[in-house]
């Protein structure tokens, strides 16, 4: 399938193999190109437990944000409109977490040190104004 542009959502990649690792042309295993903030959604959680960031987590959000009507409401139906297709709702199986984001002190992150759900880690800092 190719990329779509939609109205709300931006560039989405309905082909799931366009995320595997792939040889390129110079025969090294190449990955793909991570997303900019504005064409990825995201959501939050309560507590610090990775076990909540969930694909149906995801789907109790943007059913939420459909159902409230609320200034994002255009946006959460996009969204909820791709993920079902021609099905009568999204399921867990039509999400797909990428990632999440973390913030606290170098000490906090400690803890994530040799864990089996940590694939990946960049390091950023804020600074005050200068």
């Amino acid at each position: 399938m190719a990329d779509s542009l939609r109205p709300g959502i931006g560039w989405i990649r309905s082909n799931k193999d366009f995320y595997k690792p792939y040889i390129d042309g110079n025969g090294n295993q190449s990955y793909a190109t991570p997303h900019s903030e504005d064409t990825v959604r995201g959501f939050g959680i309560l507590h610090a437990d990775p076990s909540e960031v969930s694909e149906q987590k995801f789907l109790d959000a943007l059913e939420w944000g459909v159902k409230a009507k609320g200034r994002y409401h255009y946006e959460f139906s996009q969204i909820y409109d791709y993920l079902k297709k021609d099905k009568a709702e999204p399921d867990a199986t039509d999400v797909r977490i990428l990632g999440v984001v973390v913030t606290g002190s170098v000490q906090d992150f400690y803890s994530l040190i040799d864990q089996t759900y940590v694939r990946g880690v960049t390091l950023g800092s804020v600074v005050e104004k200068y």
